[in-house]
């Protein structure tokens, strides 16, 4: 899917896929490229978009787009809870 930033600012603006949680960055991220200024090609997956208004979490999944919150991301990356010893 392609994606344009509207506000649009070199220095600082980007696209992150969000691929988990980080001790140090609060979030685990691979900073994309634009193919042409301000224009990204989008998989499935979670990004971080950083504009000149500031920064929003969006979830894509086809060809819908849904901003979320930092807490529904801290949901999804939760640590699995611990799998049940085996029986003997």
């Amino acid at each position: 899917m392609k994606y344009t930033i509207n506000n649009y600012y070199w220095k600082s603006t980007y696209i992150a896929k969000v691929n988990g949680k980080s001790n140090v960055y609060k979030l685990e991220r691979e900073f994309l490229k634009p193919s042409i200024q301000a224009s990204y090609s989008l998989e499935d997956g979670i990004y971080e978009i950083k504009d000149h208004d500031g920064t929003k979490l969006i979830a894509i999944k086809g060809e819908k787009v849904k901003e979320i919150s930092r807490n529904d991301i801290e949901k999804l990356f939760a640590e699995k809870p611990r799998s049940k010893p085996a029986k003997k």
